[in-house]
């Protein structure tokens, strides 16, 4: 348990005292639950917070700015990575999937009273989203990249929202950005296989094989955090449609265009994000 730990600021007693406290009411309660004792009580300490807007991103990681009115696609900007190029930019695009783990810890932090079934499987998704960035770091070391090389997404909303903000970034995660990934990571291991790179490959098939769970997590809790969040009834399909209209409107894609390929799938995914050049290693 300590290694899980290990993060956490220690740059105080008092910080110390407080999270070695909050670490043994944790400990106390999967006890408690795993022997149907007495529930323990809560540290007098309150829990670290309020969330910040924005994400902070750790120095050797180095930021990606945005550019106004540029590289609107994902990843389409070159000076994001020197693999663009390459079919191992998949890598790199693992090792960004750390910005979607912390957006899932804002939304875990901040919706409250939804099933417990939805923070299990928030949990999960996070967890997942934390394995994969962690693959893709490894993966760009055993490559011989630093990373230095790179740039990385921050986290968080960026400013002071409303709840509502959760429900469209979770919409936009799973019914938009995860199935969108499908495209790119089947070719790739197909690619990845053709070219002998046997770990690389099963790196993309392990990936899929989450997402295709994420993308289940949010047909199940997407109309849910619209109709707690949102007071919005709207079904699972009618969701996905929105959330696929609403990236084409960030694209500037014409209005009256934007129906047709929202309908088309590959055709969305195609307008939302780069292809990756699967014939160069």
């Amino acid at each position: 348990m300590r290694k899980q730990f290990q993060f956490v600021p220690s740059e105080s007693d008092q910080r110390r005292q407080i999270f070695q406290d909050w670490k043994l009411y944790v400990s106390n309660l999967w006890h408690a639950y795993s022997s149907r004792q007495v529930w323990p009580p809560a540290p007098g300490a309150p829990p670290a917070g309020p969330v910040p807007a924005e994400g902070k991103l750790d120095p050797r990681f180095p930021h990606y700015s945005h550019k106004p009115d540029q590289y609107k696609k994902a990843y389409s900007d070159p000076g994001m990575s020197p693999l663009q190029d390459s079919i191992q930019q998949m890598h790199y695009i693992n090792a960004t999937e750390m910005s979607a783990a912390e957006s899932l810890s804002y939304l875990y932090y901040a919706v409250q009273n939804m099933p417990l079934a939805f923070y299990f499987d928030l949990a999960r998704h996070l967890w997942d989203e934390t394995r994969h960035f962690a693959m893709g770091v490894r993966r760009l070391f055993q490559l011989g990249y630093s990373l230095d090389q790179f740039q990385f997404f921050k986290s968080g909303p960026g400013k002071q929202v409303e709840d509502s903000w959760y429900a469209d970034m979770y919409a936009s995660l799973t019914m938009v950005a995860e199935p969108c990934s499908f495209i790119k990571k089947r070719k790739a291991a197909e690619a990845f296989w053709e070219f002998g790179d046997a770990l690389s490959a099963i790196h993309c098939e392990f990936d899929m094989v989450d997402e295709r769970m994420h993308v289940d997590f949010g047909k199940r809790w997407g109309p849910e955090l619209f109709k707690t969040l949102k007071n919005d009834l709207i079904t699972a399909q009618k969701l996905s449609e929105r959330a696929r209209l609403i990236r084409l409107e960030y694209l500037d894609v014409p209005l009256e265009e934007r129906q047709q390929i929202a309908m088309n799938f590959p055709a969305f995914c195609g307008f939302s994000t780069v292809e990756l050049s699967y014939s160069k290693y």
